[in-house]
């Protein structure tokens, strides 16, 4: 039996270079920004030796690679790993991605699948140790510095994982922090009946739940234990696929979030403020024009074009409409 929090190990070492150090303290957590080197040679270590000894201001509190997970800079010290001139952290946050967030960067070097999992484990660490929610409390360093940057996706996306997948993945390290598992034991699926292959018995999905105290998820064979949602409780749509976001699709999210349903966006909108909240941008009710922070968002969770536009049709409403059909955004 192994508890997931337990799973890695952080190595704490700290530079000493004040310029890349200041050693002042920030204003408390509210945000972690995600960032890949951009190096493919330097592991941990090598980038720990290298932030030591440059002469401008550049640094990241944690540098993650196939075998360590290295912090830096203490979590309650200020890092350079976001310009202090790019504005939307402050209109996604309220503050500068300096004085407020930790800086993680995951290195190129190595397996990328166990640098990967270190990673993420690392992301669910840092929201159950500063209370945030992986869905909403991560940004991309591409997100904030947009006409700059393109990490951590420059190095995720061609190593086919999408950002929605490395949020999602967070979020399921998150949601089982505290659980135990049996790694003897693989539990499969089929219709409402889950099969626990280790056991030759078959459970129903009521009686799995209350022997493993599993909260509504279930374990799927492979080399490592993966939990999935198989019930997210949200209704079901039947739209037509087609890119547009007319009276069907704007009443399929209003159930979905659970607010009155007429089929409009009133000015303000219950169900844009709910979206707005869902993904992590400004909250006032209205999609921005002509470019929008939330669709913007919205378009990286689903791994679509990032323009902050709603074409006709839009790819990013087409899979919109796919996963209201499933009941699960």
């Amino acid at each position: 039996m192994s508890k997931v929090k337990n799973k890695y190990s952080i190595e704490r070492r700290y530079i000493t270079n004040a310029i890349a150090r200041p050693q002042v303290k920030n204003l408390g957590v509210e945000f972690i920004v995600a960032h890949e080197t951009a190096n493919n040679q330097a592991d941990a270590n090598a980038h720990y030796n290298y932030f030591n000894t440059i002469t401008f201001s550049a640094s990241a509190h944690t540098f993650i690679d196939d075998t360590t997970i290295l912090e830096i800079i203490p979590l309650d010290e200020k890092a350079w790993h976001v310009r202090y001139d790019t504005p939307i952290d402050n209109r996604l946050y309220g503050d500068d991605a300096n004085d407020v967030a930790i800086g993680t960067e995951l290195c190129r070097t190595g397996s990328f699948n166990q640098a990967y999992d270190r990673y993420i484990w690392y992301h669910a660490y840092l929201c159950k140790t500063f209370r945030l929610n992986p869905m909403r409390h991560i940004v991309a360093h591409s997100t904030l510095d947009p006409s700059r940057r393109s990490d951590p996706e420059s190095w995720l996306e061609p190593n086919g994982v999408s950002w929605e997948q490395f949020i999602n993945d967070v979020k399921r390290y998150y949601d089982d922090w505290d659980t135990e598992f049996d790694n003897d034991v693989y539990i499969v699926k089929s219709g409402d009946t889950l099969w626990s292959i280790a056991e030759d018995n078959d459970m129903t999905v009521d009686e799995l739940k209350a022997l493993n105290n599993l909260n509504d998820h279930l374990i799927y064979p492979g080399d490592q234990l993966v939990l999935n949602p198989f019930s997210t409780g949200k209704p079901k749509a039947n739209l037509k696929v087609d890119g547009y976001l007319g009276p069907n699709t704007i009443k399929a999210l209003q159930r979905y979030f659970g607010t009155p349903v007429d089929g409009y966006f009133s000015k303000p909108s219950l169900v844009i403020k709910a979206m707005q909240e869902w993904l992590g941008t400004p909250v006032d009710g209205y999609i921005s024009e002509p470019r929008s922070l939330m669709v913007e968002a919205l378009q990286r969770r689903f791994g679509t074009p990032v323009d902050g536009f709603i074409s006709k049709p839009s790819l990013v409403i087409k899979e919109l409409q796919r996963r209201l059909n499933r009941g699960e955004l």
